[in-house]
């Protein structure tokens, strides 16, 4: 599960997990 769900300037939904890794999500692509 993930929190501090945020939209960058890129228009990207990021999430950061509990381990720390920030995951990009681009018009449903996800971007490790």
């Amino acid at each position: 599960t993930g929190e501090a769900v945020d939209i960058n300037e890129e228009g990207a939904l990021v999430l950061k997990k509990e381990d720390g890794e920030l995951i990009k999500i681009i018009s449903g692509t996800i971007l490790k």
